[in-house]
């Protein structure tokens, strides 16, 4: 038996899913327990009769084997592959849930905003009523006091009182506009302690002579056939690194999601890292790649950035002629997967950058 539990099935990898589960399993029925809450759309998958692994395993390779799973491009099945008779199951289903929340919503909005008693006192009478039902059913008996981890007796047997868990529902009379206006008032806040940590930062020093540092493939020392490559398991986000301070990419993370920075003066940016490198060192034609604006908007989504940075960087290699000069721009260093690439690239050229 296998218990799933979610929360749409409206989403072409989410009935993906819900096929594979068909294929592995003799019966497969979805429920909602009345312990869950109404108005949520979360829904338990009970899966039973499992038929073996060997009826699944094939599919769940081709599953991981692709490269985003979040796009449906890359389901694990086709839609003219999904019988219809499991696509019309799937839309009753669907709409028998979705129809359901729906009404609670408008019924809990409709209680909240007429407050009737009546409704109130009903209510209260039903959540009895079911939890008497449900104690008698299943003879829910008393945990004994022996046994009991936190209960009612070690709670009196505290000497001290217990902090008071306020009930009072918060009033919420302002206006949308309002609302945010205080969201702006926490990014500013929030923006100003920022610049204060940034400021007080213990800078790490630059322990090179020139601003420009030369890195050959000589000096990297790399032999790709002895290279095993390996792919780790995709991060959205980059909290941590081993090639940089935590606390700057902390800083860099949360300056991205407050601001947004500004990456449409590619040509200035462009002029000036070219005059950064002397002009014996150019050869040939200077192809220049700006990958900028992929990674300076926000840190979400890092495994994408690093799909549509890697093909920016092999459409502009694409452009090279023997003896051409390359220029990357914006790319940053923080994954292996992007050191990976900086090593490729190393190796490639007689004086990388």
């Amino acid at each position: 038996t296998f218990i799933l539990k979610m929360f749409t099935m409206f989403e072409c990898n989410t009935l993906c899913r819900m096929y594979l589960l068909c294929c592995a399993f003799d019966s497969v029925h979805i429920k909602k327990p009345v312990t869950s809450k109404q108005g949520n759309s979360e829904i338990y998958v009970i899966c039973r009769g499992f038929k073996g692994l060997q009826y699944v395993e094939p599919l769940i390779h081709q599953f991981f084997s692709t490269t985003d799973r979040t796009l449906s491009d890359h389901c694990l099945f086709p839609l003219k592959e999904l019988p219809k008779d499991f696509l019309s199951s799937m839309y009753k289903c669907s709409k028998y849930f979705s129809e359901l929340q729906m009404q609670i919503i408008e019924n809990n909005i409709e209680r909240f905003l007429q407050k009737n008693e009546d409704d109130i006192k009903s209510l209260t009478e039903l959540q009895y009523c079911v939890a008497k039902t449900y104690v008698n059913r299943f003879q829910i008996k008393p945990i004994d006091p022996s046994q009991e981890i936190v209960g009612l007796n070690k709670l009196q047997a505290i000497q001290f009182d217990l902090p008071k868990v306020s009930t009072k529902r918060l009033a919420m009379n302002y206006s949308f506009n309002e609302k945010q206006r205080r969201i702006e008032c926490q990014a500013s806040d929030e923006a100003k302690l920022l610049q204060d940590q940034v400021n007080n930062y213990k800078q790490t020093p630059w322990n090179y002579d020139k601003e420009v540092s030369w890195y050959t493939a000589k000096d990297a020392k790399i032999d790709l056939l002895s290279v095993n490559m390996q792919m780790g398991k995709p991060v959205s986000i980059i909290r941590n690194s081993k090639f940089c301070v935590n606390e700057l990419i902390d800083y860099n993370n949360r300056a991205r999601s407050l601001f947004t920075v500004p990456t449409d003066d590619a040509i200035k940016r462009r002029e000036y890292f070219r005059l950064k490198i002397p002009k014996q060192a150019i050869h040939g034609q200077l192809i220049v790649c700006d990958v900028t604006s992929i990674y300076a908007n926000d840190c979400l989504n890092n495994c994408r950035k690093q799909l549509d940075s890697l093909t920016l960087i092999l459409e502009s290699l694409m452009k090279l002629k023997a003896s051409d000069s390359f220029l990357l721009i914006g790319y940053p260093l923080l994954s292996q997967v992007n050191v990976g690439v900086f090593y490729v690239l190393v190796n490639m050229f007689l004086r990388p950058e």
